[in-house]
């Protein structure tokens, strides 16, 4: 059993071209990785001799994803699954292009329309926002911090969020096609697959409790395969103390990963590299700068906790400029060329070129793949 997540589970007597046959439980669903068949016969026999019997399916279509495998790359999108929300919820509008989740003029909007939903309205405010919520924690890192603004007013929307909610459905409708891609080496070749990623705290971003906001992304085989966008337990007074507190999330959640590599044998030999837009904040972890007595006793333990890791190379932190901090994604409404370009960073080699052209029509003139 793996020692970061005690649903996967590694057969290291059963490996194939170096890779260990790996399955992964999740509710009444197991899933199987491996590059021989025989695996998935000996699994089924396993589970028939302790009286259990299961409907084999391919992972293709697993959790409303689709699974493109292909020999040097592979491709999750969620499709089919932003299909079924346009025939459930807009089934016969007309679809213009929307090229943001979310218009960095959202705050107006809500002043717009500040009465509460109620009845069928407050029903599909929260059935289509839980579904969103599922695509962006399954495929879709664009949309995070659109989603993060929404599930924020899940006991109390508004008109105006309703408007924010079918926005953001109609911005999945419109990039559809878009999904994560991973390179990887032919079967039976080997392919370098360090861990990186990037890291933002936008200070007093919640307009209501004056909380930051963290964005975290860990990137393996060049694209995102771990992210974040939470709202921070606590006030900070100051930039440098939000961004130590994304640090924090970062530097936890790069262990696990990292503990989940090494289970399935990929192990992560060099420090995993973060990209941020603190110099402050980077400082402080990467040298004695900054580590007296000031601040509360939480605040110099995330600091103290960051810096340990860094010393310890699990970890390590670069400034780059905030125009190529990708992490931004999930910290504020961002306009469209920024965004843009973040997208493609997350979501990897783009094989979306169909998208990008059927974004200047409306969806209804668009044939829909089967």
């Amino acid at each position: 059993r793996s020692v970061a997540d005690p649903c996967v589970y590694i057969f290291s007597h059963r490996v194939t071209d170096n890779i260990p046959f790996v399955i992964w439980m999740w509710v009444d669903n197991i899933f199987a990785f491996t590059n021989n068949k025989d695996d998935i016969q000996w699994l089924l026999e396993q589970l028939k001799t302790h009286g259990v019997n299961i409907k084999l399916v391919s992972v293709a279509n697993a959790l409303g994803c689709k699974v493109i495998l292909k020999d040097t790359w592979t491709e999750i999108t969620m499709e089919k699954y932003i299909d079924k929300l346009h025939d459930r919820y807009l089934k016969n509008a007309q679809i213009h292009p929307v090229k943001v989740p979310l218009p960095q003029s959202y705050q107006k909007t809500r002043d717009n329309d500040t009465r509460t939903l109620t009845g069928t309205e407050r029903g599909t405010y929260l059935s289509l926002t839980a579904s969103m919520l599922h695509a962006y924690t399954t495929a879709r890192p664009d949309i995070g911090f659109a989603v993060h603004v929404l599930t924020r007013k899940m006991h109390s929307p508004t008109g105006a969020d309703l408007v924010l909610a079918d926005h953001l459905l109609r911005y999945l409708i419109t990039t559809r096609e878009y999904g994560i891609v991973y390179a990887h080496g032919k079967r039976g070749t080997q392919m370098a697959s360090s861990m990186y990623g990037a890291v933002d705290a936008d200070f007093g971003g919640d307009n209501e409790s004056r909380r930051s906001i963290s964005g975290v992304a860990h990137l393996y085989r060049g694209a995102a395969v771990h992210w974040s966008c939470k709202l921070q337990a606590a006030v900070t007074t100051n930039s440098t103390d939000a961004e130590l507190y994304a640090m924090m999330i970062a530097t936890k959640d790069t262990i696990w990963l990292r503990q989940l590599l090494k289970d399935i044998g990929d192990e992560q030999y060099d420090a995993t590299e973060f990209d941020g837009d603190n110099k402050a904040a980077i400082s402080v972890v990467s040298t004695d700068a900054g580590m007296g007595h000031s601040g509360t006793r939480h605040a110099c333990i995330r600091r103290a906790f960051v810096r340990e890791n860094v010393k310890r190379k699990i970890t390590s932190f670069s400034h780059v400029g905030t125009a190529f901090n990708y992490s931004d994604v999930f910290t504020k409404a961002l306009d469209c060329g920024t965004f843009t370009r973040h997208r493609a960073k997350l979501l990897g080699s783009s094989s979306n070129s169909t998208s990008e052209k059927a974004m200047e029509e409306p969806v209804s003139k668009r044939s829909r793949r089967s």
